[in-house]
Parts: C-alpha cells; structure tokens; sequence
C-alpha cells in the first residue's frame, strides 16, 4: 500500500453555458475524489470563460479500497436568490497516475483540457486542470495534509449516465495510439569511449517501433518523432503499458541497453473511449538501467483517437511484431 498526496491544478474554463435566465453565470467547482471533496472559489462576473489558477490537494492510496480511481469536477453557477445550478462535470481518471507515482515517487499529468457535459450528455464547454501525485514514504499522517472535507450534499444530485451510456462506455473501443517521441537528457552510455549514439524501442502489447539513431548527440539526443500504435480498450489482458528501451548503436559490437522507461496508458485509453479523444502532452520521465539505478530522462508525449468505424489494419501500418 503506498499513500501520498493528490494535488489537483484547476487553472480555467472555456465556452461554459449556464442555465440563468438572464444568460450570465458566476461558475465555481467541486472537486470530488473517493469521499474527500474541494469547492473552488466563485469566479464573479466571469461568465463562461472563468480562471482559478487554484491548488487542492486530496489523500490517495493505491491500490488501496475499490477501482473507482477517478476524480470528478463539478460545475456550478453559484446563485445569490435561488439554489445553484449544475452546468456540467468532467472526470479524470487517475489510476495509471498513481501507480506510475507508487514507481518512481512523483507522477504529474500537465494542464490539459477535459470536456464538460451537462445532464443530457451534451458539450457545455471545456475545463483545464492539472494532476500531480506523490508518494509519502513515512507513515501517513492525515493532519499533514489538512484543508479536505468528508463529501456533503451538493446542490444538485450527482450526474449518473444512463443504462445505455454506461453500456456504450464499456463497448470495445478501438483507434490509434499515437507516440511522441521528443527528446532524452542526462542519458548514462557504456561505450568505453564515453561516446553513445542512442535510438528508442518503442513496445505496445506486441507491436513495436524503432526511432531514427541520434548519432554523435550523446546523452541528451533530440528525435521529434512520432509512432503510431493500434490500441483496444478495454481489449484483452491488463497490460496497459507502454515500454521504451533506449539502446546505444554500436558499428561493430552488439548495441548496448542503457536503459528503459514504461507509461501506463490505461486511464488515458478510457477517457479516449468516453470522450473521442484523449492527450498525455509531453512529460519527463525517469529512465532506469538494468541495476535500478538512474540513468537519464525522457520526454514524451501521447494521444489516444477513437475509431468511429471498423478498425483498418492498413490504415496504422509499419509496426512489427516484437523480437525482444
């Protein structure tokens, strides 16, 4: 069991549409994640393009209790002679998130845009919000994080899909899972000459990529290339799992391991499948060698598109099957 800390980064809101009568809105948020609840402040006069730029932050524990990983964002319109109205909500789920935290003590989605739908399921805007995780390594002590309350009655009842949303959101989604191969920095070689000329093996449930060779650029190369994966949620087995192995082209010996990443892409395949689409934008992450041990970092970034019709194998082209 690892416990640590959920901070949740709600920066701002765009094309929110209200239910006032007279068509203006002052919009606020309730964020919600397994019992703990947030109210954001009220953004006056803002109308449907509100900004917050505030910070929460909620106990996680994971695996711990239940699979509802997933943190849910509410917004209202806050009324001063009436009862406050629901615009919308939007969910995050946070399950990769953390255990890619409970790896490597620290994980962090960037600001990004989640879409917000109102009761009917329609787009009622967007919303961009930030989430980083971190691990406590010392026994938990819940007054540390202080500022969080036990979830109490909201203005509105809590938005339940209907039987038939709930059905075509666990519908086989298939699309295409796109990889942002950026750069690397501070990458650990073995050429005993000190000099390394690094490409990426890109690996995804059987299908595999190789980058171009990043000759003569050492420890920090630069590629800016993208891969293209064919993807299933949720599909078969529960390997989620994105693996980059960096490898050290050598002319005349066998190329040297240097290292290797992994992305958990699970909660990005499932928000794909709900919404269309869904985006990781490029982030760092930690590279380890055979022994464990630090050996660079990675930038990148990833894109999950739902296919509306029949998948076309013809239409990804270029991976291979694994040989590693």
């Amino acid at each position: 069991m690892a416990i640590g800390t959920l901070e949740v980064k709600l920066a701002n809101a765009k094309g929110l549409r209200g239910a006032d009568f007279l068509g203006r809105i002052d919009p606020y948020v309730l964020i919600q994640y397994k019992g703990q609840e947030h109210k954001s402040s009220v953004a006056k006069n803002e109308g449907g393009s509100p900004v917050w730029n505030e910070k929460f932050t909620f106990r996680a524990e994971y695996p711990g209790s239940g699979d509802n990983f997933k943190i849910i964002l509410r917004i209202m319109d806050h009324d001063t002679f009436s009862a406050d109205d629901f615009i919308g909500q939007a969910s995050i789920y946070v399950k990769d998130l953390l255990a890619l935290g409970v790896e490597n003590g620290v994980s962090e989605l960037w600001p990004q845009k989640y879409r917000v739908v109102g009761d009917d399921l329609n787009y009622n805007g967007e919303i961009q919000v930030g989430v980083t995780f971190t691990q406590k390594v010392t026994e938990y002590d819940g007054e540390e994080l202080g500022g969080w309350k036990q979830k109490t009655l909201c203005h509105s009842p809590l938005f339940i899909p209907s039987t038939s949303q709930q059905s075509q959101n666990t519908a086989m989604a298939i699309g295409t899972l796109e990889v942002k191969l950026v750069n690397a920095k501070g990458l650990g070689g073995t050429d005993f000459l000190g000099g390394i000329d690094p490409y990426v093996l890109i690996q995804y449930k059987g299908q595999e990529h190789k980058s171009g060779v990043a000759r003569n650029e050492g420890g920090s190369p630069v590629w800016n290339e993208k891969f293209t994966f064919r993807a299933e949620y949720p599909g078969s087995g529960d390997d989620f799992k994105i693996i980059l192995k960096i490898l050290d082209h050598d002319t005349f010996s066998a190329d040297d391991f240097i290292g290797q990443t992994s992305i958990y892409v699970k909660d990005l395949l499932a928000l794909g499948a709900e919404n269309g689409m869904s985006e990781l934008r490029p982030q760092k992450y930690s590279v380890v060698g055979d022994n464990l041990n630090y050996t660079g970092e990675i930038l990148v970034g990833l894109t999950f598109t739902r296919k509306e019709t029949e998948y076309d194998r013809e239409e990804v082209g270029g991976w291979k099957q694994s040989e590693y």
